[in-house]
């Protein structure tokens, strides 16, 4: 027959074997519209395997175990249909621009096909914040329909929301250099990223394409405005920072007109920059001279003139009919000017 201290370590190994089983379970129970979650539990204290009392007090009583002051671990993502009005914008949200024709391009998919891929939310003060899947999550609100699928990515932090939707949007469709600049503009503004360089690092973008990009901002708010209006996606970082170029050299309205041809794809981004380059170096114009004009008079009829243009130069004209005189004159000014 077991000794009693025997009985207490069977009974402790007993314990954390359910305890171990249950820290491992999770479970989503889908109550009407609610997600209810259980989270994992841990142990305040280890439960112990040796017999160093024979006092019962020393097992834990699992059902006494307080979870509020445990350090609960992160979580394996998981699945979740959550109620559409509980579903939050990424506040760091990578992509800016949203076009209202995709929306309802998409909300037709939705009510064809469903909803074909979850979003990427986090849990935020009893509301689910999406990292990724705005497009989706705009469509369904057009749709109408109440649920969203999302995979729930516990105890993302703010940088976490930012990479996710960037890395989404990048792989997705290039993400647009006026969404890159609004949304890093943004992210420093708010102290979430530091300075440019942590930028680079994070996005993978160079340095210099990360001040390029930001520079976007300098443009005239109409020039943005109507690149935004007319689909980010027909400007690309070059014609972009060209353009910011440009807006040194010139007014907003040539700047607009400039973006116009650039929209309709009459101009490539080799022509843009030769544009800036006539706006930088223009030619210069010969700034034209105002001579002294001295009139000659031979047997009281005008035959010519002499001009001074005061830069040096002298220009006669001269209409001598009688050849005799004619040669004397051309013979003096040879003389003078040393010409054989």
């Amino acid at each position: 027959m077991a000794s009693k201290a025997e009985k207490l370590r069977l009974n402790a190994s007993n314990a954390k074997d359910v305890a171990s089983k249950y820290d491992s379970t999770v479970r989503l129970l889908n109550s009407g519209n609610e997600i209810v979650q259980v989270k994992k539990t841990a142990f305040s204290e280890p439960i112990p395997t040796e017999n160093k009392s024979h006092n019962l007090q020393d097992i834990p009583d699992l059902h006494k175990l307080q979870s509020d002051s445990l350090s609960i671990p992160k979580m394996a993502p998981y699945f979740a249909k959550v109620p559409y009005e509980k579903i939050d914008a990424n506040p760091f949200n990578a992509r800016q621009v949203y076009h209202p024709e995709k929306v309802h391009q998409k909300a037709l998919e939705i009510q064809a096909e469903g909803q074909l891929q979850p979003g990427i939310a986090t849990i935020r003060n009893g509301r689910y914040v999406l990292a990724a899947g705005h497009y989706r999550w705009k469509g369904i609100g057009v749709a109408k329909y109440p649920t969203m699928d999302l995979m729930i990515h516990e105890n993302l932090t703010d940088q976490d929301l930012y990479r996710i939707s960037f890395k989404e949007n990048s792989e997705r469709e290039d993400q647009s250099a006026i969404d890159n600049a609004l949304s890093w503009k943004s992210l420093l503004d708010q102290n979430l990223f530091q300075n440019q360089t942590e930028i680079a690092e994070s996005t993978g973008i160079s340095l210099p394409n990360v001040n390029k990009t930001l520079k976007i901002l300098e443009l005239p708010q109409a020039v943005v405005d109507f690149c935004r209006e007319k689909g980010v996606q027909y400007f690309p970082l070059g014609s972009m920072y060209q353009l910011v170029l440009i807006s040194k050299l010139t007014d907003t309205q040539t700047i607009l007109e400039i973006a116009e041809k650039i929209y309709k794809g009459e101009l490539s981004n080799t022509a843009i920059e030769e544009m800036r380059k006539t706006l930088e170096h223009p030619k210069q114009r010969k700034k034209k001279e105002n001579p002294r004009q001295y009139e000659i008079v031979s047997d009281n009829q005008k035959c010519g003139y002499i001009k001074d243009f005061g830069s040096g130069k002298i220009m006669l004209q001269v209409n001598i009919a009688d050849p005799v005189k004619r040669a004397e004159i051309l013979n003096d000014l040879k003389s003078k000017f040393e010409v054989h």
